[in-house]
């Protein structure tokens, strides 16, 4: 039960730190500065959550063989896709959206 909570929390994480960091990039620009980027409570929110999507990749190793982790951390792609949808009003085409059913179908099937 563990290492299907530890999968959502990585999603989930992995997700949101790059929802963060569009919510950054929107308030300092992408141009390149670093005292603004440090103290954009924004970016460094996502960076935090950045180390603890890595964090948690690697308990993955205590329940999954490697090739298998591998492909469980591709499901924060779609977990992606569908908080830019939610947050962000961002449209999904037909192809993302049977891409994201594919990515969750293969994975569901190694798990």
């Amino acid at each position: 039960m563990f290492k299907y909570l530890l999968i959502g929390i990585f999603c989930l994480v992995s997700g949101f730190s790059i929802i963060l960091y569009r919510f950054g990039f929107k308030e300092v620009g992408t141009r390149f500065d670093l005292i603004k980027w440090i103290f954009n409570p924004y970016i460094f929110s996502a960076l935090f959550l950045a180390f603890l999507s890595r964090f948690s990749f690697y308990f993955f190793f205590k329940y999954y063989k490697t090739n298998v982790s591998m492909l469980v951390s591709t499901l924060s792609i779609p977990t992606t896709l569908i908080l830019c949808y939610l947050f962000f009003g961002e449209t999904l085409t037909i192809k993302e959206i049977i891409a994201t059913l594919l990515i969750i179908i293969g994975v569901g099937l190694l798990v």
